[in-house]
């Protein structure tokens, strides 16, 4: 088997992302010399062997460079891993595509527009290619059977075609034991965007409506994952609903830094619209934090029964979630703790990465 794979997400800052971090787990089973990492011209890996040509515009080289790059390479598939691919099948070589959600088919009236023009073209960009991509490939991968089931309704595509790989987590973020609830710090965390599907706002309205009704003045809500490029936006909005004193917007930190953040959390909020998995639901378990999340999409599937759920476009369900689990007995919140660490094992890598090795021997003897 000679396996191509699109390995822009791989390359730069990128790779420590989630795409980038999918695909490599993706392709840790297979032997280095089975793979070829197909790149734009100046761009490598030192992990595999590579393949540049053509400019990094990504519309044209996935169109059309990335295509003519898998039938030089004489491949046998061609792994894309970035929701789209070649809209038309490529003589000889199978199509192997990778979908994480199908947020850029909602509707701009269920999910508004972002703030970021890059994002919106490329919603708009996916939109028009990603139902072609999926018709002409050969076989799907989804992160979750949520979207898995998402891709049979909307677009009619045979259950049997698609593979459900979760996203997985490394052994580094699993405690032994949870920080005890009487010895956590009084803040809640949340790793979130400034996409629309985020759903910040919100989570900010919830919050104000949560602390400021009931007099709560000693409790932040730190944010992890906006670009600071973006936070004015959500200070102002705090300003106006008056809890600016107890929003904290932090700055880059390291993956040690963010589970210490986990780990002494009161709780972890990811109260998003629209979620093809949810990484930050099994880093809080697996950290042995409470999680509150939406109650929509694939998050229950991810959170299991072991997380207090709201509904993500009520700000009255979401207030009383927030002040349910701030007003938690210590005994509530510890329960809650061990239960999410119990179930986030089924998402780690040793267990992830033996589904992936069961797909791979599948295709081989196919």
């Amino acid at each position: 088997m000679r396996l191509g794979v699109d390995a822009r997400m791989m390359y730069g800052a990128w790779q420590h992302r989630g795409i980038g971090r999918y695909t490599a787990s993706i392709l840790a089973p297979l032997p280095k010399e089975a793979v070829i990492a197909l790149l734009p011209h100046g761009q490598s890996l030192d992990t595999y062997r590579c393949i540049s040509a053509g400019n990094s515009f990504f519309p044209w080289w996935e169109q059309k460079i990335l295509p003519s790059l898998a039938k030089k390479a004489d491949l046998t598939y061609l792994l894309c891993p970035s929701i789209t691919s070649p809209v038309t099948k490529i003589s000889k070589v199978k199509k192997i595509v990778v979908i994480y959600d199908l947020i850029f088919m909602q509707s701009f009236k269920d999910l508004p527009v972002s703030h970021s023009l890059y994002n919106n073209l490329g919603r708009l960009y996916r939109r028009f290619t990603a139902p072609k991509a999926y018709s002409s490939a050969d076989i799907l991968i989804s992160i979750s059977e949520y979207s898995k089931n998402e891709l049979h309704e909307r677009f009619g595509i045979s259950k049997d075609r698609v593979h459900v790989i979760p996203c997985s987590i490394t052994h580094d973020w699993f405690v032994e034991k949870p920080v005890p609830a009487q010895h956590r710090e009084p803040y809640l965390l949340t790793v979130t965007g400034d996409g629309p599907s985020k759903n910040l706002s919100g989570l900010l309205e919830a919050y104000a409506k949560s602390v400021n009704n009931h007099g709560i003045t000693n409790f932040k809500l730190r944010i992890v994952g906006v670009a600071q490029s973006s936070q004015s936006f959500f200070i102002n909005k705090a300003k106006s609903l008056g809890i600016e004193d107890q929003i904290v917007f932090e700055k880059f930190i390291s993956n040690e830094g963010l589970q210490n953040l986990y780990r002494k959390a009161w709780a972890s909020i990811s109260l998003s619209l629209y979620e093809g998995f949810g990484i930050p639901i099994v880093e809080a378990m697996a950290s042995g934090t409470p999680v509150v999340c939406s109650n929509t999409t694939s998050l229950p599937e991810v959170a299991g029964d072991v997380a207090i759920f709201a509904n993500p476009r009520d700000i009255d369900s979401m207030s009383g979630s927030i002040l349910k689990i701030i007003r938690a007995s210590p005994e509530e919140r510890d329960k809650i703790a061990l239960s999410g660490m119990m179930r986030s094992k089924i998402f780690s890598e040793e267990v992830v990465s033996q589904k992936i090795k069961d797909f791979w021997s599948k295709l081989s003897n196919q």
